[in-house]
């Protein structure tokens, strides 16, 4: 028997060496020396001594009668004893043993034995030496309790989580459903200042609308002089400007809304701008009877900085315009400071003035959406509500902050704090005082377009530069007469193209022309890119293509002066600052009639020329002939509409078609024919699924009516690109059908007026 765990002995050899526990004079002692000479023996006390000196480790292992072996392991031992094998194989003979003074006992004893049957003496010896000793109950039932406990710890768990969960699903609820109130409330509060925002709009845009179409309609009934026309005229023109200024407001802040509205920073110098800005208000502020003054502080009063100009210019313009609006009387000043460091520049800029000033409980709503402060008289002084939001979200795009100070019946002063990374001073081009003096006579120019109407309006204003043109009507033909002129030794001197045509594109046009030069074959010509996309993203793939330039339709002739005179220089240093000649426009009104900040076609607005978007047309008699055209002919509700859409607003600007004197009715002509063409195409790709051709027909489309000014066209045209230009397949189709309709209605509408320009035009002659 050694310990549970140790090595197995099976039988005498495996003693050998090893300690074994045995009483003194034990009748096994002998026989073990004889069979394993080398075991040693540890003498210990009877029985248990034997166990505990294996249990305690003093012995490796002990000889003993099976039946103390078995109550050993079965009970006192459990776990820490082992039978492992037999020292011998022949069973041991047991007895008893009687005093030998009991004779009569010994003889009472033999006989019983004798009597007794083999399984019933064997049955007592196992009672008493062979089975284990008897377990408690405990022993019996601590299994089955300690599972049970088990058992209900786990249901215990089980619940507990079970409520715990409960009570998260509750919590969760709970706070889905505060969100959920919230929401209503938002939803609810948002709704009432819709309500009201839509109230106040109806009033402001009805009164600038009522005294447009008010003047309008008397001058159309009455002869007039021109004094009386010029006055009326004035104050529609100011009225819809505006109307414009609020709607560019409201659209400002949906594109800040949706995050859309990005910044585009080029070199600015702060406190010219300053003064610029400045200039642009004075007059305002002195039909009020304000003085309006600027004052530099601090370190230095000039730094150039990359800043958005335009963005800034709205900024301080809109602070401005509000001084201006609520003081009736006193002054209004700005105070500039500039700090430079070796990397940027601390700007401050502060706008006070003497006004009405703002309690301080409706100072914080001054920065909310469609909220104005509380007024003695309510609508005195009108507007959206959406100034104020504007610069502060403006402010937030280009990390700074705009802070307000006023007292009640003291004025107001707004502090805005921004950091600006510094600049080089731009490249200054050497453009003549009068640039068409600058352009070379006889300058060779090629000019490709698939469009006639753009090809006629170019050539016309191009001639009237004194250059000599030839055209192409798209880039693979321009690409051969390009190459052919080249190799002739007679190269053109400028390309202007178009940058979206079929077959090959003004860009891939440009990368031919570039690839080609790059391999040795040519000098590098000037190219510039004309486009009707008025995005940012697309003149910064037109220049990446290898273009020089590229202008934004409507293309007046001040920009194409400035191509023409890049391309007289022909040096390499033009070339290598023709890409970014147009950021070098650092003047705001330039910088937004090049790159414009809204999404939709450039308009000559407040914000460019200080003109009017477009301009008006002619008044028509009503019993002027109108001339028949396909267009219009196509369905009775079309020509409602096109009445509906004639009388609502003017369709193109006819100062800029009559602009072009004796093209003027070759390009209606053309423009008309066109567009009658490219409508069919377009109602044919429609039906056939065809989105991509439906796309380059409309932006065909397009191009050609902003060169005379047609805006509500050119509005509808990018309202409808703007729902498959980012998926061939628009899963919105009732929406697109209606962007359609819409494009449909303004072609029908456009093709009325210029019939109607046209009969006039030829009244008149």
């Amino acid at each position: 028997m050694p310990r549970a765990g140790a090595e197995p002995l099976h039988d005498a050899r495996a003693l050998a060496e090893k300690r074994v526990a045995l009483w003194r004079n034990h009748a096994l002692m002998a026989m073990l020396h004889e069979r394993v000479p080398t075991a040693r023996i540890v003498e210990t006390l009877p029985v248990k001594g034997q166990f505990d000196a294996v249990r305690d480790g003093d012995a490796d292992a002990t000889v003993i009668d099976m039946t103390f072996a078995n109550y050993a392991v079965g009970n006192p031992y459990r776990g820490k004893l082992a039978i492992t094998g037999a020292f011998i194989d022949q069973p041991v003979q047991h007895g008893f043993l009687i005093a030998r003074g009991e004779p009569m006992l010994l003889s009472i004893v033999n006989k019983a034995i004798a009597h007794m049957q083999p399984a019933e003496l064997d049955a007592i010896r196992r009672r008493w030496l062979l089975i284990e000793h008897p377990e408690s109950k405990w022993e019996q039932r601590r299994p089955q309790v300690i599972f049970g406990a088990l058992l209900a710890v786990a249901l215990l768990a089980l619940l507990a989580g079970w409520g715990w969960s409960l009570k998260k699903q509750v919590d969760r609820r709970r706070i889905a459903e505060d969100a959920m109130r919230r929401a209503r409330n938002d939803a609810e509060s948002a709704n009432r200042a819709k309500s009201v925002f839509l109230a106040a709009m109806s009033h402001e845009i009805r009164t600038p609308m009522n005294a447009v179409l008010g003047l309008l309609e008397l001058e159309l009934r009455s002869p007039g002089d021109r004094a009386s026309t010029v006055r009326a005229l004035g104050t529609a023109h100011n009225a819809a400007r505006d109307l414009l200024g609020m709607i560019d407001d409201i659209l400002d802040m949906a594109k800040i809304e949706a995050g859309r509205l990005t910044l585009m920073p080029a070199p600015v110098e702060l406190g010219a701008w300053v003064q610029s800005v400045a200039a642009i208000y004075e007059p305002a502020a002195r039909v009020k009877g304000l003085a309006l003054r600027v004052r530099a502080n601090g370190e230095s009063e000039h730094a150039w900085v990359l800043a958005d100009a335009l963005r800034l210019r709205q900024v301080l313009g809109n602070l401005l315009s509000n001084a201006i609006k609520f003081t009736d009387a006193g002054e209004i000043v700005i105070d500039y400071s500039i700090a430079q460091t070796n990397t940027r520049c601390a700007f401050v800029f502060t706008v006070s003035d003497t006004g009405l000033g703002i309690a301080g409980d409706q100072q914080a709503l001054l920065f909310t959406p469609f909220t104005q402060a509380r007024q003695e008289q309510p609508g005195r002084f009108g507007g959206t509500g959406l100034g104020l939001t504007i610069c502060r979200r403006l402010m937030t795009l280009m990390n700074g902050t705009i802070e307000l100070s006023s007292t009640p019946g003291q004025g107001s002063r707004f502090t805005v704090k921004m950091s600006l990374p510094l600049s080089e001073p731009p490249l200054q081009m050497p453009v003549p005082e009068d640039p068409e003096t600058r352009v070379r006579e006889g300058l060779r120019i090629l000019v490709v377009d698939d469009h006639p109407a753009n090809l006629i309006l170019l050539t016309s204003q191009l001639k009237n530069l004194g250059c000599e043109i030839e055209t192409a009507s798209e880039g693979a033909a321009a690409f051969s007469r390009w190459d052919q002129q080249r190799l002739e030794g007679s190269p053109f001197d400028l390309i202007l193209t178009d940058c979206s045509m079929p077959v090959m594109s003004g860009e891939d046009f440009a990368r031919a022309i570039r690839k080609r030069e790059a391999e040795g074959q040519g000098t590098r010509v000037p190219i510039v890119g004309v486009t009707a996309n008025a995005q940012r993203e697309a003149v910064d793939h037109a220049l990446a293509s290898g273009m020089t330039q590229c202008l934004v339709k409507p293309l007046g002739l001040d920009a194409l002066r400035h191509a023409l005179v890049l391309a007289s220089q022909r040096t390499e240093e033009v070339h290598e600052a023709a890409t970014p000649v147009i950021a070098d426009h650092t003047s705001p009104d330039a910088y937004a009639r090049f790159f414009p900040v809204s999404d939709a076609p450039i308009r000559l607005s407040r914000r460019t020329t200080g003109k009017r978007a477009y301009g008006p047309t002619h008044a028509f008699p009503s019993n002027t002939p109108r001339q028949q055209s396909v267009i219009t002919a196509h369905t009775a509700d079309a020509n409602h509409q096109t009445k509906r859409l004639a009388i609502a607003a003017p369709r193109f600007d006819a100062d800029l078609l009559n602009s072009h004197g004796d093209q003027a009715a070759l390009l209606v002509d053309v423009l008309k024919w066109s567009n009658q063409v490219d409508l069919e195409a377009s109602r044919a790709a429609l039906d056939t699924g065809d989105f991509q051709r439906l796309h380059e027909l409309v932006h065909r489309m397009k191009g050609a009516s902003l060169v005379i000014g047609a805006t509500p066209f050119a509005d509808a045209c990018v309202a409808l690109q703007s729902l498959i230009e980012h998926d061939e397949h628009p899963s919105d189709m009732a929406k697109l059908c209606d962007a359609y309709a819409r494009f449909n209605d303004e072609a029908i509408a456009l093709d009325a007026a210029l019939t109607q320009h046209a009969a006039l035009t030829q009244n008149v002659a």
